[in-house]
C-alpha cells in the first residue's frame, strides 16, 4: 500500500512541475525594450518540467493565431520525455504543418533530443529547426516567411 501511495504521489507531484506558458506581446515602448522583439507571426512557447503520460495533455493547451507562420518550443527546462510526450509532440507538429506553420525547437536537452530522434520527430521538424538556444530559434524563425 505504501509504495503505491509513493508512486500516485510521485506522479501528483511530477504533473505540478509541468507546465506550458506562452510568451506575450507587449505594447508599451518600456516593456519592449527589456524583451526580446519577437515578431508578430512568431508565438514562443516555453515547456518546463519533465513531460511524462500524466501531463502529456497539457501539450494541447499550446494554441496558434492565423496569422502565425512560425512556433518556437524552448524546452530548455525539460529533463526528459517519455512516449505520450512525444506522441502529443508529434500531433502539435503535424497539426502545424498542415495549417503551413513551422516548429522549431530550442534547447533541446539530451535525453529529449536522443528520443525525438528515435521516434522520428527530430526527422519530420527537420535539423534545422533544432537550435542551440532561443537567439539561435529567434534567428530562424525570423527567415520562415511571415
Amino acid at each position: 500500500v505504501g509504495l503505491i501511495v509513493a508512486c500516485l504521489l510521485f506522479v501528483k507531484r511530477m504533473s505540478e512541475e509541468t507546465s506550458v506558458r506562452s510568451w506575450i506581446y507587449q505594447d508599451t515602448e518600456e516593456q519592449k525594450q527589456k524583451l526580446m522583439e519577437v515578431p508578430e507571426h512568431i508565438r514562443v512557447f516555453e515547456l518546463n518540467g519533465p513531460m511524462f503520460f500524466a501531463d502529456a495533455a497539457v501539450l494541447k493547451s499550446l494554441t496558434t493565431k492565423k496569422f502565425t507562420k512560425c512556433v518556437i518550443l524552448r524546452m530548455r527546462v525539460v529533463p526528459m520525455v517519455d512516449t505520450d510526450a512525444l506522441r502529443q509532440l508529434e500531433a502539435f507538429v503535424r497539426d502545424c504543418h498542415k495549417k503551413g506553420i513551422t516548429v522549431i525547437f530550442s534547447h533541446v536537452n539530451p535525453q529529449p533530443l536522443k528520443a525525438m530522434t528515435k521516434s522520428g520527430l527530430f526527422e519530420l521538424v527537420g535539423q534545422e529547426n533544432f537550435c542551440q538556444n532561443i537567439d539561435a530559434a529567434m534567428q530562424r524563425a525570423k527567415q520562415v516567411e511571415p
